[in-house]
């Protein structure tokens, strides 16, 4: 996802309608879409379940599922941003090798995810194969590493990047060259 925005934001650039139409509806679904997969997933999770479950367990199913994403959306959404962003910035230089050690200080958090859990495992009512369930639910949600895409190597060339040689700029910085 690294980049989008300035794919979008090329696409507005061109000054037609239509490019800029397009651009805000991808903007959209960008953003919409994993909200809205999540609504499709509970919808049709709730019509399976129907047949097979009681209301109360159903109503026990989602209110476990809401509670695991909300917990987790608040508790590991900040570290997850910072980590997510340093990651992206890491590969995005080509430093694979800062990504071993991050992905081992991220699963150096599960600890102080398993402490915030041990209330509920220890005073709620539930049987303890539930609880330990919901542990692991919170654990796995809240602790997720999404890789972001690796930049372009060196020899390669993003789009957008100024070819020296086409505007006559120099790519030595020591030597004064014309502004491109």
């Amino acid at each position: 996802m690294a980049g989008i925005g300035f794919r979008l934001q090329a696409m507005v650039a061109k000054g037609s309608y239509l490019e800029a139409t397009t651009a805000y509806l991808s903007s959209a679904i960008i953003t919409a879409g994993p909200w809205l997969a999540g609504v499709v997933a509970l919808t049709v999770l709730g019509s399976a379940t129907s047949t097979y479950l009681s209301e109360a367990d159903r109503s026990l199913l989602f209110a476990t599922i809401v509670s695991v994403f909300a917990a987790s959306l608040l508790l590991a959404s900040g570290p997850q941003m910072l980590v997510t962003r340093y990651l992206a910035d890491r590969l995005y230089l080509n430093d694979t090798d800062s990504v071993a050690p991050t992905c081992a200080g991220v699963l150096v958090m599960i600890i102080p995810f398993f402490l915030i859990t041990l209330p509920f495992l220890a005073f709620t009512p539930f049987d303890i194969r539930y609880r330990l369930l919901v542990i692991q639910g919170f654990s796995k949600v809240a602790v997720k590493v999404k890789a972001p895409r690796p930049g372009p190597r060196q020899d390669e060339k993003r789009s957008g990047d100024v070819d020296e040689r086409r505007c006559g700029c120099d790519a030595n910085p020591s030597r004064r060259a014309p502004p491109c």
